[in-house]
Order: C-alpha cells, then sequence, then structure tokens
C-alpha cells in the first residue's frame, strides 16, 4: 500500500508543485507598482499613465481603435514573479464619454523577462465594465509586461479605453 502511495505522489509531484507555487502565489503577493508606463497610442490628455495611476481616469488610444495594434505596457524595476493581472475597462471623469468610446472584450497579456522570453495569455474582458476582471499568471521574471486590445466593442470610430491596469506578484 505504502508503495502505490509513492508512486502516486511521485507521478503527481508536477501538479503538487504546481499547487504548492499557486499557494504561495496567494499568500505572499502584493501589488508592484509600475515604473514605465508606454502605449501604443494616446489621445491628449489621455497617455499610458493614466491607466497606471489608481485614478477614474482613463488612457485611450489617439484614433479609432485597432485590434491587435493597440497596447498599454508597463515596464518595472527588479524583475518578480507576476501573479495576478486586474483590469479595470468603465472610463469615467469630467473630459470622458464612455459612449463615445470602445471597450475591450478580447485582449493579450503578454509577460516579457529580462531576457527576452515572453509568456502570454489571452482573456476575455467582456462585462468588465461592471468591475474589474482578475487574471492568474504565474511569470517568473517579469520585466515588462503587454497588454495587447485583440477586440474591442463600441462606437466604431470610437478609441479603445481602459481606466487602470494593476499588477500583483513577488519579490
Amino acid at each position: 500500500m505504502l508503495g502505490l502511495f509513492c508512486g502516486v505522489a511521485y507521478l503527481g509531484r508536477g501538479v503538487i508543485a504546481a499547487a504548492m507555487t499557486r499557494v504561495v502565489d496567494e499568500i505572499s503577493e502584493e501589488k508592484i507598482t509600475v515604473q514605465d508606463k508606454d502605449a501604443s497610442s494616446s489621445k491628449p490628455g489621455r497617455g499610458a499613465d493614466l491607466a497606471f495611476d489608481g485614478s477614474e481616469r482613463s488612457w485611450a488610444s489617439r484614433g479609432p481603435a485597432q485590434a491587435g495594434v493597440d497596447y498599454l505596457k508597463a515596464g518595472f524595476g527588479p524583475p518578480f514573479r507576476l501573479t495576478y493581472v486586474v483590469i479595470f475597462c468603465a472610463a469615467s471623469g469630467v473630459d470622458q464619454d464612455p459612449g463615445k468610446e470602445q471597450k475591450p472584450v478580447k485582449a493579450e497579456i503578454v509577460a516579457v523577462r529580462g531576457d527576452g522570453a515572453r509568456a502570454s495569455l489571452t482573456v476575455d474582458l467582456s462585462g468588465c465594465e461592471s468591475g474589474p476582471k482578475n487574471f492568474y499568471f504565474g511569470a517568473d521574471q517579469t520585466s515588462t509586461v503587454m497588454l495587447r486590445i485583440l477586440d474591442s466593442a463600441g462606437p466604431t470610430d470610437g478609441p479603445v479605453s481602459v481606466e487602470e491596469v494593476q499588477f500583483f506578484g513577488r519579490r
């Protein structure tokens, strides 16, 4: 019986290791501050910094949304283990009219390591206007994260906008 138990444990060691990593990620994560902010383009007064500043003001692309072309990019100091990405899609503020802007409905999160290696996750953002969407993303040695907008919905001539992107991880 002991041999059977040990055999099952040996065969499942990858699953056990992944579960342990996930538990450690949950216990020791912290909010990671973005140091370098960039975007594919920005409407005047609606730069990339607004997507990472914790306010309700949002980033918006300069012209009409372009699927697969529009992106936000966040650079960090020392590399860290990226555990969660939280995305808020609702636009608000005095000079922002959500009815004239597109909201992302599908995006790709790309984590880039210092050596250039990449890991990506395609996410569904439909319904994001009603509250933030959280995505687990276990990527080691992350130095940059890009949020590439793959699809958006709204007025065809409107820019795409993202209110906030937050990153959590452990160093």
